[in-house]
């Protein structure tokens, strides 16, 4: 498995999409992890709103589209980590 990460203002849908071309051309993304996001003390409402609600929501509609079948969630529940044969 390779990693890549990136630093990306997840508010920008031009900077998102530009994201998910370029993890498109590393091969088959089976896995996304978003780690943006402010809180009231460091950041006023509409930054809160565009970054927590909006860049999430845009990472997740942007990246669902291309992430390869492995890495989409199933419609059963997942099993416990002690369970699982992995």
């Amino acid at each position: 498995m390779e990693v890549s990460t990136s630093t990306v203002d997840v508010a920008s849908g031009g900077l998102v999409t530009a994201l998910v071309q370029i993890a498109s051309g590393l091969g088959a993304i089976s896995g996304v992890i978003q780690a943006a996001g402010v809180s009231p003390s460091q950041a006023p409402p509409e930054v809160i709103l565009a970054v927590d609600l909006y860049g999430t929501a845009l990472l997740l509609n942007l990246f669902g589209e291309t992430v390869a079948p492995a890495g989409r969630p199933s419609s059963s529940p997942r099993c416990p980590a002690t369970a699982c044969p992995h």
